[in-house]
């Protein structure tokens, strides 16, 4: 990735939630201050982000947030973590992702290596979104039922996106898995903030408080706004429950962790 682009671009880690899934793993921290391979989940992400050249960083806390420890990083909070959603969290750094700059945003439970960032930087749509196509592999020894915690997605001949984020009934309804790595040019960035707006007027069960961020970019596809896929088929993990921790940790142990995610070329941040 040229230095000049992505020194352009900034970042929003959003870690505001209780991750009540994690059991007593949050019990006196928040989620992405579990600890991994020897160092929290927001130590790795923010390694990969320098590896990738992404320096400008703004995590957004919620639930414990004072106990995040990212020196250096700019933090904002969101007072309403527990009755809000993941975009409303997200909007608590509007005057960031609304500042005329790319952005990239992240879920805060998640691994990733530095080359998931650079080929979303460089995806060259308005809005580009990493996709796991060969997510069954994983979701196989996650879950005893794939269909459990998996969301609809499906492409278009062009590998945009045209549907995703639903609760899917068949695995033919999933071409991949939305990941939770998103890149946003400034127009991008405006066109989300006001489809996440009006979001009642693209499904009447949602509110701006509530929302998921895969209902807002389902309603942008409604709109036919182009969501370009990054493609990808390992290179991250999701921290969703302590029986992840458990399935990462013995495929560690077994020296298979590497078939989805390495920690090679992520730095101490």
């Amino acid at each position: 990735m040229p230095a000049d682009t992505s020194a352009a671009v900034r970042v929003i880690i959003v870690a505001a939630g209780r991750g009540e899934r994690m059991g007593h793993l949050t019990d006196h921290n928040p989620k992405c201050m579990i600890s991994f391979c020897g160092r929290p989940l927001i130590e790795w992400q923010l390694g990969a982000l320098h590896a990738a050249g992404l320096n400008d960083i703004t995590i957004v806390g919620g639930y414990l947030a004072s106990r995040i420890e990212a020196p250096g990083v700019r933090q904002v909070a969101n007072p309403e973590w527990e009755t809000t959603n993941m975009v409303h969290s997200l909007m608590c750094a509007r005057d960031i992702f609304l500042s005329g700059t790319p952005v990239v945003v992240a879920y805060a439970d998640l691994l990733y290596q530095p080359r998931l960032l650079t080929a979303l930087v460089d995806n060259g749509g308005q809005i580009g979104t990493v996709v796991d196509l060969n997510w069954l592999d994983l979701w196989r020894i996650r879950f005893n039922d794939p269909l459990d915690d998996a969301e609809t997605l499906r492409l278009s001949d062009r590998n945009t996106i045209i549907d995703i984020g639903r609760k899917p009934k068949r695995l033919e309804e999933i071409e991949g898995q939305y990941v939770g790595l998103t890149y946003f040019s400034p127009e991008g960035a405006t066109q989300f903030a006001e489809a996440h707006r009006s979001i009642s007027r693209w499904d009447n069960s949602k509110s701006p408080r509530d929302c998921y961020f895969t209902d807002v970019l389902r309603a942008l596809v409604s709109r036919d706004f182009a969501i370009e896929a990054v493609a990808t088929d390992s290179g991250w993990l999701e921290f969703d429950s302590g029986d992840d921790l458990a399935v990462y940790q013995d495929l560690l142990d077994r020296n298979e962790l590497g078939k989805y995610w390495s920690q090679d070329g992520i730095p101490n941040p």
